[in-house]
């Protein structure tokens, strides 16, 4: 997917994010979906280099692969953690996961230290690159991405440098993520689509301003969000709440008004409802 080069590159990562949106979920680019994200923040940054490093990263791959002629899921998992993990440094950032650098493609990039969605972003984009079958989990807390070839499937921690994980390790996982008496599963393996680990990846990029105080960034890392999800009700009534926190009224009711169309839920509807006839009336005594 292109993106018209004369535009500035904030209002080409949205109009790209835009694009990303109208298409079927599996033909979603993860890598060149997050690198859009990331280009929202860093708004001076071209994605141009970071795309042809995922490129990069494809074509070793390819060049392995096509030496060793893989006949089980297990070498393809080698082959991809001997690229991104040996030679070019990615794993977790274990000393200070909170930072939002770790939630921007372009910096985990720069630095080869993330989350695990956002490691998981390149893993995903650079298998799928090869023809692999790779798909994010709903593993809760800590992404994980399942790896099929030749009718056989792993599980694979990109923040543990693309290690395999198994059972043992999966509910010693569980355990520090939710607590002792947490167990496994089945719903934890479930494949999740494109758009989700993408609006995952934001969402622990939006909690980290939430956590900092910093309510604008987290309002517009949401708007963002809906450039890539705008059926999202959830998204709205969360952006709507942002901006009505942050004194922007009108903008507020504008994503309230679109939660009450796209939403569901009927208590939240109704404390939307609600909530929508205050802002009203603070704007029409502003007015």
């Amino acid at each position: 997917m292109t993106v018209a080069i004369n535009l500035p590159i904030r209002n080409a990562a949205q109009e790209e994010l835009r694009a990303w949106s109208e298409v079927a979920d599996d033909h979603i680019d993860v890598g060149a979906a997050a690198l859009a994200f990331a280009a929202l923040r860093l708004r001076e940054r071209d994605t141009t280099t970071y795309r042809n490093h995922l490129d990069r990263l494809s074509a070793e791959v390819a060049e392995i692969a096509g030496v060793m002629k893989p006949q089980r899921v297990e070498q393809v998992a080698g082959i991809l953690r001997e690229v991104l993990n040996l030679r070019h440094g990615y794993k977790g950032d274990a000393n200070d996961p909170d930072s939002p650098d770790n939630a921007n493609l372009m910096k985990v990039i720069d630095r080869r230290r993330g989350l695990p969605v956002a490691l998981g972003a390149i893993y995903l984009s650079v298998a799928r690159a090869n023809g692999w079958d790779a798909q994010g989990l709903s593993f809760p807390e800590h992404f994980l991405f399942r790896l099929e070839f030749n009718g056989r499937r792993v599980v694979i921690d990109p923040f543990a440098g693309g290690a395999l994980v198994g059972a043992p390790q999966l509910r010693a996982l569980i355990k520090e993520k939710l607590g002792p008496a947490a167990e496994l599963r089945p719903d934890y393996y479930t494949p999740v689509s494109n758009r989700d680990v993408l609006l995952r990846l934001q969402n622990n990029l939006k909690l980290r301003f939430v956590r900092a105080g910093m309510e604008e960034p987290a309002a517009e890392v949401l708007e963002g969000m809906l450039l890539l999800a705008p059926d999202r009700a959830v998204l709205w009534r969360e952006y709507g709440l942002l901006l009505a926190r942050l004194g922007q009224e009108h903008r507020a009711i504008v994503a309230l008004e679109n939660y009450l169309v796209l939403g569901t839920d009927e208590p939240l509807r109704h404390q939307t409802a609600m909530l929508l006839e205050q802002l009203r009336s603070l704007t029409a005594l502003g007015a």
